[in-house]
């Protein structure tokens, strides 16, 4: 096997799309005629746009067309990266790791989990002192709810929780504040002015400026996620590559890595000592295919949220470039960062064999090895230290 190192920098400000969008009005009848006009980017890329950048990347002499030779078939295989399909071949790419982001020095970042709160609120203000001290919930008051026993945290402050933003350094467990930025840019939706001119738009459906908030991430920091391929793997070593709806220049550099990944949560982020529960903390967005509330059966306490992931499929046989990608229906992802608590249940079920629980449902759900293989599902156990969910 050959292990590689893939960093990514972003040469602009960029634009990784979403479901975030804010439309002028919503009507279904006419919802081919809406258009939004505030559309927010996400901040990482994702595992899928990671995967598909490895794909690219052992392509010997990208064309146009995307037409792919027969040795390139051989290398990254015919067609690209989906969730909901347990496709086996890849040519020699056997998996890539959750994306991190990177400082110059060569730490690594991932989202903090949400069961971090400040230790220390005002110091998230002193710009000589950035990083921010967190503690995990220690205390919790028993509730009986319809769905059984829960477990609130009893000194919750929301102004003190954690910021989705915040990244959990894995060398050192420092919480620091986001490196990102936005960047707001507006434009004139040119497909409503035609649509206006030919009389398919009606009057009550406004059209004109949207406005785009891209995201600019600081310049001491880049992406970067692993692969493991089989020897002989071809690749571009140093390349530029376009992500995203804007199409962003991201310099991409891959170097030799001496062995797979390993991917460890700080002590800090763990029970303490003593304490009476376990965790499970999610470090890449995991794609579970069945409804949330399953999960929140299975655990003491869930802090988590939903977000929209668009798949892609690409038509490699279509000559317009227009109608080469087309839009899939949108999938349910629990995002990096989610932590789910174990305490034991009402049946007098201790909380390890609670986790184990929770951890042999996961893994046995449909399309959990072809997500894993693209980087999603990594969940960490503070009881079980096995990465990945294996």
């Amino acid at each position: 096997m050959k292990y590689w190192k893939i960093t990514l920098k972003p040469l602009d400000a960029y634009f990784l799309g979403g479901e975030r969008n804010v439309f002028y009005q919503n009507n279904p009848v006419q919802r081919s005629e809406r258009r939004p006009y505030f559309i927010r980017s996400n901040h990482m890329i994702s595992q899928s746009a990671a995967f598909g950048v490895l794909r690219y990347l052992g392509i010997h002499s990208p064309n146009a067309n995307y037409r792919l030779s027969s040795e390139d078939i051989k290398n990254i295989g015919d067609r690209s990266f989906s969730i909901t399909r347990n496709q086996q071949g890849y040519g020699r790419i056997c998996s890539i790791s959750p994306v991190f982001l990177c400082d110059q020095e060569g730490k690594r970042y991932v989202a903090a989990p949400c069961n971090r709160v400040k230790a220390d609120f005002e110091c998230c203000y002193d710009k000589e002192h950035p990083k921010m001290p967190f503690v995990s919930f220690e205390a919790f008051r028993r509730v009986i709810t319809m769905d059984g026993t829960r477990y609130l945290p009893s000194e919750y402050n929301e102004k003190r929780a954690c910021d989705p933003s915040d990244l959990l350094c894995l060398e050192t467990g420092d919480v620091i504040s986001s490196p990102f930025s936005t960047q707001i840019r507006t434009g004139i939706n040119r497909e409503s002015q035609k649509l206006k001119q030919n009389g398919n738009l009606s009057d009550d459906n406004p059209s004109g400026f949207f406005k785009k908030e891209y995201i600019v991430l600081d310049r001491d920091y880049s992406f970067m996620f692993y692969a493991e391929t089989e020897d002989g793997f071809f690749i571009h070593r140093d390349t530029v590559v376009y992500i995203g709806q804007g199409r962003t220049p991201f310099s991409a550099h891959a170097e030799d890595a001496q062995k797979k990944w390993d991917i460890d949560l700080p002590v800090c982020c763990r029970p303490s000592v003593g304490a009476k529960w376990e965790s499970a903390t999610v470090i890449s967005d995991m794609f579970f295919d069945g409804h949330i509330k399953e999960l929140k059966r299975l655990c003491s306490l869930m802090i988590s949220s939903i977000r929209d992931h668009r798949c892609m499929e690409t038509n490699y046989s279509a000559e317009n470039a227009g109608n080469r990608y087309s839009k899939k229906e949108a999938l349910k992802l629990i995002p990096a960062g989610s932590v789910f608590l174990f305490m034991g249940d009402d049946n007098g079920k201790e909380p390890k064999d609670q986790l184990c629980h929770f951890r042999n449902t996961l893994i046995k759900t449909r399309y959990w090895d072809s997500a894993l293989r693209a980087g999603f599902n990594y969940v960490l156990y503070s009881d079980i230290q096995q990465n990945g969910g294996q």
